[in-house]
């Protein structure tokens, strides 16, 4: 595949291209049809398939393009490391609960 590779995008292998979001396109089987499918990060956003050639990787890459754009100012990658920001901050408030209940213990 000589698909140039977007702004953002690792090329994994020759079926998995990785997006610093999370987001991926790979190509597989799914829903018994063969093709290029983009998976979002989000459970309850809809997987997106596309034809088994490189157009259909094109396609793709246009179609997670088309969708950043149409967000406006917050994009898919900020969503995403907001959430893991928000991952940090509850570790971190778990190890400060943990630290209270050990102080509130019989003295």
């Amino acid at each position: 595949m000589d698909a140039a590779v977007p702004e953002g995008w690792v090329q994994d292998s020759h079926t998995l291209y990785l997006h610093e979001s999370g987001v991926r396109i790979e190509r597989r089987v799914y829903r018994q049809k063969e093709g290029w499918v983009l998976v979002p990060v989000e459970l309850e956003r809809k997987v997106l398939e596309f034809t088994p050639n490189p157009e259909g990787l094109e396609q793709a890459f246009a179609a997670f393009a088309a969708e950043t754009r149409k967000k406006g100012p917050t994009s898919t990658t900020e969503g995403y490391q907001a959430a893991r920001s928000d991952e940090s901050n509850d570790a971190a408030t778990d190890a400060e609960e943990k630290d209270d209940e050990d102080d509130d213990g019989p003295e």
